[in-house]
């Protein structure tokens, strides 16, 4: 009991320590594409996703309450639908702890509807920063700006400049470590950003962005 309780009291705070330290990412700003003058042909956009825990809220009538807040919150989520993404874990009889409900929310709406998630202490639900590229010309240069592709709620270039230069323009993203409680729910004032992202960097063309509009009319 001696050696339990005062020889091991280091190696054993350290190891629950562990077991409750997690860390996630934040994704950083890519960077932009420029015609020879500044113009802007390749953007970001920061939008979240609403991720969904369902090992956290076992509860049948906790995720009742969640789904009625989201749907009530943003009208243009259906609440049976989200309640079915919910019970994800029951329909399908296995562990789930990975469930998006939502993709591509404005950032600022997402920002107050986590503050209401917060003030009414419900657990379960993530609102990830996500980067989201944007095309302000449309569809001008479209073979040689090329596309990005999103997996897992990470945006990297597969083809055009996108995919020639995805290492300079995706940069890095920062790492967050936080401790979170039996349940979960991240515990308040242990966040600490031990590892600061580099937005990417941006390329400037040596294309005419308004010579090139008037070619492709």
């Amino acid at each position: 009991m001696y050696r339990i309780q005062i020889t091991r009291h280091d190696e054993l705070l350290r190891a629950a320590q562990a077991q409750y330290r997690s860390t996630m990412t934040e994704q950083t700003s890519m960077g932009e594409i420029y015609d020879r003058n500044g113009n802007r042909l390749v953007s970001n956009k920061f939008v979240k996703t609403i991720i969904f825990d369902p090992s956290i809220v076992p509860s049948a009538d906790d995720r009742e309450k969640i789904a009625h807040l989201l749907s009530h919150l943003m009208p243009e989520l259906d609440y049976k639908e989200l309640l079915r993404k919910m019970n994800s874990d029951v329909l399908s009889g296995k562990k789930v702890q990975y469930v998006v409900l939502a993709r591509d929310v404005d950032f600022e709406k997402a920002t107050e509807i986590e503050k209401n998630i917060i003030g009414m202490h419900m657990r379960g639900l993530t609102f990830k920063r996500v980067n989201r590229r944007f095309y302000p010309k449309g569809r001008m240069l479209a073979n040689v700006l090329g596309i990005s592709y999103i997996s897992n709620e990470e945006t990297t270039g597969v083809s055009g400049l996108e995919g020639t230069f995805k290492k300079e323009l995706k940069g890095e993203d920062g790492k967050i470590s936080y401790y979170q409680g039996g349940d979960g729910s991240i515990i308040r004032g242990t966040v600490n950003k031990h590892i600061s992202g580099q937005s990417g960097k941006n390329v400037y063309l040596t294309i005419n962005e308004p010579i090139q509009a008037i070619l492709e009319e």
